[in-house]
């Protein structure tokens, strides 16, 4: 999320958390004069989303901003998700999953996050729109949360059933909903909660 008014209209549909992207190489970055809009529910969490950026700039920007969870896209190592942790953040970890990934790099990872969140190989982290195969997620064995991303529309949210068994807490959307880089279509994303709805009442 970017534009005030297109947050405001997507805080009117209700979900859990909204991500703001302080990535400068993103097409979706916020930029340096972002300022989050007043109204904002306050039960939306806010997280802010990095790529291998420095501790000590991404706490000033949390605390800045007023951010509930710090969202790591690169290749932050275990001791900096550990010194966040201790200054205070929330961390979700971000890994891009293909079939090679090795799963039990994350537990080395758990300690000191609060989430993890799988999304699909590309060129670039995080921000692909590439769905990746979910079955790939029966190797992971930890009790820890996660987010699944990754180009997901209603085709994809078909194949929840797969993920039963799995500690799922939460679905990025993000491209299936985008008009433009950074602004989100609150009537496609309607249709998306509503399709959730329908997969989990019928289960």
């Amino acid at each position: 999320m970017r534009e005030p008014g297109n947050i405001l209209r997507i805080a009117r549909l209700n979900p859990a958390y909204m991500g703001f992207i302080f990535y400068p190489p993103s097409s979706r970055y916020v930029g340096p004069d972002f300022l989050l809009p007043d109204g904002l529910p306050t039960h939306i969490r806010k997280v802010a989303v990095f790529v291998d950026e420095k501790t000590d700039v991404m706490l000033g920007l949390m605390e800045k901003h007023q951010m509930d969870y710090l969202q790591l896209h690169g290749r932050e190592t275990v001791a900096q998700c550990r010194a966040l942790q201790l200054a205070g953040a929330k961390i979700i970890k971000a890994f891009s999953i293909d079939e090679q990934f090795d799963f039990n790099t994350l537990a080395m990872y758990a300690p000191y996050v609060a989430y993890f969140l799988f999304d699909g190989r590309g060129a670039m982290p995080g921000g692909n729109g590439i769905t990746f195969s979910w079955k790939l997620l029966e190797q992971y064995r930890l009790p820890l949360p996660f987010f699944i991303s990754g180009g997901i529309g209603a085709e994809q949210l078909a194949g929840l059933q797969e993920l039963q068994k799995q500690p799922l807490h939460a679905i990025d959307l993000n491209s299936a909903i985008e008009i433009k880089a950074g602004l989100k279509s609150p009537a496609a994303l309607e249709i998306l909660i509503d399709t959730l709805h329908k997969i989990y009442h019928s289960q």
